[in-house]
């Protein structure tokens, strides 16, 4: 991970465009799923699962030609970030 750069130095050929964009629009969905933004909560449990750092993840993102780890770190700066603003905006709420 030199210099946090989530892209991979690989730079994957003209043909395999198409099966770089389906990883991506994978590994999307997942960060919305794991967001839980209007989803349901096993979506969301799954979701989470599958972005910390399963092998599945790490083969979505060598398809996609990211970098498992520095996109692990970002999905992990993300959702503790989430968490945070919802434990503020619930303390304000509590009396």
């Amino acid at each position: 991970m030199k210099g946090g750069r989530v892209v991979s130095a690989e730079a994957p050929d003209e043909a395999f465009r198409p099966y770089r964009h389906l990883a991506i629009r994978v590994l999307l969905s997942a960060l919305r799923d794991a967001a839980g933004d209007g989803g349901s909560i096993a979506n969301r449990d799954s979701a989470r699962a599958f972005l910390s750092d399963s092998n599945m993840f790490q083969h979505w993102c060598r398809v996609a030609a990211l970098d498992p780890q520095s996109l692990a770190a970002h999905v992990g700066k993300l959702t503790s970030a989430k968490h945070r603003l919802l434990d503020d905006r619930l303390q304000r709420v509590q009396p």
